[in-house]
Formats: C-alpha cells, sequence, structure tokens
C-alpha cells in the first residue's frame, strides 16, 4: 500500500532515528501518525500505540482502522509501558511530551523499562532533566539529532538500557554529548545561540550579591567551554 501520509519535521526525524525494526511501540501516539507511516514506508513489520486517555485513545484507533493498517497495527489504551510485556518489541518511542514526564514513564517499571532494546525519546522540554536521568542509569546516548520546527529547537535521541556508560558532565547535560561534537552547520548555530544566552546568565550571577561563588564559577566555566567548542568546530 503507498505511504500517502505527510508528517512534520519532528515526526521525521523520530521516524529517520526508529529506522528498521522488527517491532517498535510508540507511547502517547497522537493518531498514531508516526506507526502509521513506519509501517507504510516499510521499515517496520508490527507496532503498537499507546495512548492514555479516552478520546486520544479512540482517535489512535480509529485513525489505525483509516489507514488500512489495523492488522499490523494494534493501538492499546493505558499509562506508558504499562501496556507493554518485557521484551515485546525492540524498539520504544517516547516522543513529544516533556523530559520530566519521559522520566517517570522510564523509572515507572525498571525491569520492564531494561527489557526493551532500545528507545527513541523526544522530549519538547526538560531535555536536561532527560539527560541527567539517563546519565545516572549508565544509559548510552548513541545518537542525537537536533530539530528546528517552528521557530524552536527540539532534539531526538538514541538510546540503550544497560550500565555501560560513563556519567556525562555538566555540559553534556546540559547540551547533549552527541551534540556538543557533532559538525551539523545547524548545531553551531544554535550552540551560538545558547553561548550568548549563557553569556548573559553569567553576567547576571556575576552581579548578583546572593550567587554563591560556586554558581558564579560554574556559568563562567560553562560559557568558556562552549566559547572553545565554537572556536574548534571546523577544526
Amino acid at each position: 500500500m503507498e505511504n500517502r501520509l505527510k508528517i512534520g519535521t519532528r515526526l521525521l526525524s523520530v521516524a529517520k532515528m526508529v529506522g528498521k525494526t522488527e517491532k517498535m511501540a510508540d507511547i502517547g501516539s497522537d493518531h498514531a501518525l508516526l506507526p502509521i507511516w513506519l509501517l507504510g514506508q516499510g521499515s517496520v513489520k508490527k507496532a503498537i500505540a499507546g495512548e492514555f486517555g479516552d478520546g486520544p485513545f479512540s482517535r489512535a484507533r480509529q485513525a489505525a482502522y483509516d489507514s488500512g493498517r489495523a492488522a499490523q497495527l494494534e493501538v492499546r489504551q493505558g499509562n506508558g509501558l504499562q501496556i507493554l510485556q518485557p521484551n515485546e518489541v525492540e524498539t520504544v518511542v517516547i516522543a513529544g511530551m516533556g523530559g520530566d514526564l519521559i522520566v517517570e514513564i522510564l523509572q515507572d517499571s525498571p525491569d520492564k523499562t531494561n527489557s526493551f532494546s532500545r528507545y527513541i525519546l523526544q522530549p519538547m522540554r526538560h531535555e536536561a532533566v532527560l539527560r541527567k536521568w539517563l546519565s545516572e542509569q549508565r544509559w548510552p546516548i548513541v545518537r542525537e539529532e537536533l530539530i528546528f520546527e517552528n521557530q524552536k529547537y527540539y532534539v531526538v535521541l538514541e538510546t540503550h538500557p544497560g550500565n555501560t556508560a560513563p556519567p556525562l558532565k555538566d555540559l553534556e547535560i546540559l547540551l547533549g554529548p552527541r551534540l556538543l561534537v557533532s559538525k551539523d552547520p545547524k548545531v553551531f548555530q544554535w550552540l551560538e545561540q545558547m553561548q550568548n544566552k549563557y553569556a548573559q546568565i553569567a553576567q547576571k550571577i556575576a552581579l548578583s550579591r546572593t550567587a554563591t561563588q560556586e554558581e558564579k564559577s560554574m556559568w563562567k566555566r560553562r560559557v568558556q567551554q562552549l566559547e572553545k567548542i565554537l572556536k574548534d568546530f571546523y577544526i
């Protein structure tokens, strides 16, 4: 069946990072757009779409039926990973929600969470909260991509459960370990914006009477580290 479904830049980046996988689950599926698109591309053979609320669940189920993919796409109602059995899928996608909420979903049932091979995560905000949690679990961030959509930057990342990665450093938690070493011009532009933002914060904190010396040193260090990264970007 020809795939005529159109998806936006952000969701397309998530789909590309999913790539080829036997069976996937999309948690908080939003009309099941992502699994329907992946099935249409032939990237995925079987998919599960999860939604919590009655309305979103009904809309996702109707979308699966309307797409003609209902035989390959099962829509389930439930909270987070509770809709899945351990080891039921290879790839789990959690996209379009805050990093703090993604963390809540991941830490709800650790044994189940660790049973899946890989995660594609796309936080809409609070990326540092998510990266900090991944760092504490020692999960490696194997890929990161910066997305620009609707005048905003977003991040999509791939991570694998397992105590295999060294803890992330301060700037890596804030801005992403893979993005900080990227040679993508779009990333350079974004890092320039972040460097300017951090410089303004550092200046305000340096003049603050209530900020501690530790806080002042931390923000000064962040600005200096970013300046060096930008300077070395095209080397």
